[in-house]
């Protein structure tokens, strides 16, 4: 679980990663990454960075491009996982 002093950001975190993924689905809908990156992304890495998350988000979002590939068909993966990694280059630790 995520802890921030006694705190236990489970649940918050879980809401983010929900909010990040509709935007996400949408912006795969759209065929609109410009601005998932620039509406939500950005802002959202404002604060990965500030909470030191990075490394969570690294491998939320590494791991949910794998159970993509699992529970969608080749050609719904090949659409929403440059979404997700995406996602992952934004939020995730950067080199």
């Amino acid at each position: 679980m995520l802890k921030n002093g006694n705190e236990d950001l489970s649940a918050k975190w879980k809401r983010d990663t929900i909010r990040v993924l509709r935007y996400s689905a949408v912006a795969m809908l759209l065929n609109d990454p410009d601005s998932l990156r620039d509406r939500l992304l950005v802002w959202m890495q404002t604060i990965m960075r500030a909470f030191g998350a990075q490394r969570s988000c690294d491998v939320t979002y590494r791991v949910m491009q794998e159970v993509v590939k699992q529970h969608l068909t080749p050609i719904q993966a090949e659409l929403f996982c440059p979404i997700l990694e995406l996602n992952r280059r934004s939020l995730g630790v950067t080199a």
